[in-house]
Formats: structure tokens, C-alpha cells, sequence
């Protein structure tokens, strides 16, 4: 440090004889740390044989060592800052291509929602059709029902209607004379029975029903009347069994197809149910995979904001290194340049107080 301040002095000293603009600049020169370390350097090489020229060479691979490191910096902060680039565009595109996928997820599990929903409603529709064609089944076996008892009372009517004419017929027949309220009575009972199975109103007036007991000829027109109901009757009952047959047929038929419906809406529900199932599995699949993504977005976007950062602080890291290095070229060019041209005076200045300071 001692040597260093002594070559500072002796330059110094001689910059007072160099031209006014040299001297400013070999002041503002000497305040560099660097320079300051270099001059240090110097002023023990000059001690020594040659040492102009080791001072010469010394300097000439300062600089040329500042300006390999300045070129090295700008060589290593391309290849950073090509590493950046290419990694915040590949996160860029990654960022891109997660948003892509969780807006597709949420579209798709929004249509999944919707077909859930859907079948939800298609099993409803399904559950109060059964309901409906049972309640059809419910009332077809109580209109057959009904139905049944109908005919068997109007059998029963008949049945009583023939039992009378029996009576009426075997009364007349007979050899004895019957009862005009015996044959008013029986006779009502037929025509009653006629018009509640018929719907027809027949009636024999009295004054007949009661000549017939003397008159033969009468006897005879209410003896055809009365076969001729009698077989009306018979007919009725034949008719009415022979269509119980087919009016049972008809019910089970019916009943059958409404079984069948019901039975197949039942297995739709059943395999409805089961694809509902998959919907809801598959919606809280999306829902995992929804968040899965979104929360990779988000780590994603955290790596991108760090490289980002990163990159700027390399490149401010870059700015002062590069701005140092351009300063030692500047520093090292500036001190060559200053003593190729003042060389033979500094040197004369040097040996000279040198002497006088040793």
C-alpha cells in the first residue's frame, strides 16, 4: 500500500507537467479501486528491470482478461436468458393448455349433469307410469268385477223369472183351476224380471189373467206367451255364459299387456338407475379431475410468476456485471492509453524521485 501511494504521488507529480486535460482525467482515473490496485502493481514492476515494459505487458492482460470476462458474461446471460425464454414459454403454453383442459372438463361435466339430471327425470316419468297403468289394473279388476256381479244377478233374475214360469205353466196345465192372485202374482214376477233383464216394459192386463182360468182359449195365448219368454230366458242365459268367457278373456288379456308394460318400464327404471349411478360417478370423477387441474394451474402459474421474477433479477444481476466488466475495459483501455503516451516522461519522473525517495 506504501508503494501504491508513493507511484500515486510520483504520477501525480508528473501529470502537473502534462497537459491540463490529461492531468483531469489521470486524477479521476487514479479514484478507481481497480485502477488504484493496478497502479499498486505498477509501481513495483517499474522498481525492477524492464519494468516499463512488464508494466506494458501487465496492463495489455488486464485488459484483454476484462474483455474475455465481458464477453464471456454476454455469452453466459444469452444462454440464461435463451433458458428463460424457452421455459416461460413452455410454461406459458403449459398455463394455456391447463385452462384449455379444466374449461373442457367443466363443459363436459356439465353435460354429464345434464344427462344425470335427465335420467333422473326419466326414471320419475317411468315410476308414475307404473303407477297410472297399475291404478288401470286396480280399476279393470273392479269393473270386471262388477262386471261378474251384474251378470250374476241378472242370472239369478232369469232363474227366478223361469222358476215362475215353470209354476205359471205347470198351474195351467193342471186340472184344477188355479188362483187368479197365484197367476197375478207369478206372472208379475215375470214380467218384472223381463223388463229388469230386457229393459222392456210387458204386462198382461187382469181381466185376461182372469178369463183364462175359464176361457181355454186364453189359457192357451198365456201358455204360448209363456214359452216364448221362457225360451227369451234361456237364450239370455246361453248368451250370457258364452260371453263370460270371453269377457274373462278380454280382462286377463288386458291385465296381461299392463303387466307386460309395467314389467318393462320396471327394467328400464332398473337399467335408468344403473346408468344414473355411472353419471354420478363419473361427475364426481370430473369434480377430482377438475380440482387435480385447476390446483396444477395454479402451481403452474406460481413457476411461471418465480421464473419470471428470476429472469429479471438475472437480468439486473446481468446489467451490473456487464456494466462492471465494461467499466474495467474502459479503466484498463484508459491506463494503457495514458502510459504509451506519457510513458518516457513517467518513467524519467519515476527514476528520478525514485532516487530521491530511497
Amino acid at each position: 500500500m506504501k508503494t501504491s501511494i508513493i507511484f500515486i504521488t510520483l504520477l501525480f507529480a508528473v501529470s502537473c507537467k502534462i497537459d491540463s486535460s490529461d492531468n483531469a482525467a489521470f486524477i479521476q482515473l487514479t479514484k478507481d479501486p481497480r485502477a488504484e490496485a493496478v497502479l499498486a502493481t505498477v509501481a513495483i514492476q517499474m522498481q525492477q528491470n524492464n519494468g516499463f515494459q512488464k508494466v506494458q505487458s501487465l496492463l495489455t492482460e488486464l485488459l484483454e482478461s476484462a474483455r474475455e470476462n465481458l464477453h464471456r458474461n454476454n455469452k453466459l446471460y444469452q444462454k440464461a436468458k435463451g433458458r428463460c425464454d424457452i421455459y416461460n414459454h413452455k410454461l406459458a403454453e403449459k398455463d394455456e393448455y391447463l385452462a384449455s383442459l379444466v374449461e373442457s372438463l367443466n363443459s363436459e361435466k356439465i353435460t354429464v349433469e345434464d344427462a344425470t339430471s335427465r335420467a333422473g327425470d326419466a326414471i320419475s316419468a317411468r315410476s308414475e307410469l307404473i303407477k297410472q297403468y297399475s291404478a288401470m289394473r286396480k280399476a279393470e279388476e273392479e269393473r270386471f268385477k262388477q262386471e261378474n256381479s251384474f251378470y250374476d244377478s241378472v242370472q239369478n233374475t232369469i232363474s227366478d223369472a223361469k222358476s215362475a214360469v215353470n209354476e205359471l205353466l205347470s198351474n195351467l196345465r193342471a186340472t184344477d183351476k188355479p188362483a187368479v192372485s197365484f197367476l197375478q202374482t207369478n206372472i208379475k214376477r215375470v214380467t218384472d224380471a223381463y223388463q229388469k233383464v230386457f229393459n222392456v216394459n210387458i204386462d198382461l192386463p187382469y181381466a185376461f189373467i182372469q178369463m183364462s182360468i175359464d176361457n181355454n182359449a186364453a189359457k192357451q195365448r198365456i201358455v204360448g206367451w209363456l214359452n216364448d219368454i221362457n225360451m227369451t230366458f234361456s237364450s239370455m242365459v246361453q248368451e250370457i255364459s258364452s260371453d263370460a268367457k270371453n269377457r274373462s278373456e278380454n280382462s286377463e288379456a288386458f291385465k296381461a299387456v299392463i303387466d307386460k308394460v309395467n314389467t318393462a318400464l320396471q327394467n328400464e327404471n332398473i337399467n335408468i338407475t344403473g346408468l344414473k349411478s355411472k353419471y354420478e360417478g363419473l361427475v364426481e370423477d370430473y369434480n377430482k379431475n377438475i380440482n387435480d387441474f385447476t390446483q396444477l394451474k395454479k402451481n403452474n402459474a406460481a413457476n411461471l410468476l418465480e421464473n419470471e421474477n428470476y429472469c429479471k433479477n438475472e437480468e439486473t444481476n446481468y446489467g451490473r456485471v456487464k456494466k462492471g466488466s465494461e467499466e474495467s475495459v474502459k479503466i484498463y483501455t484508459e491506463l494503457l492509453e495514458y502510459f504509451l503516451e506519457n510513458y518516457r516522461k513517467i518513467t524519467k519522473m519515476i527514476n528520478d524521485k525514485y532516487k530521491v525517495l530511497q
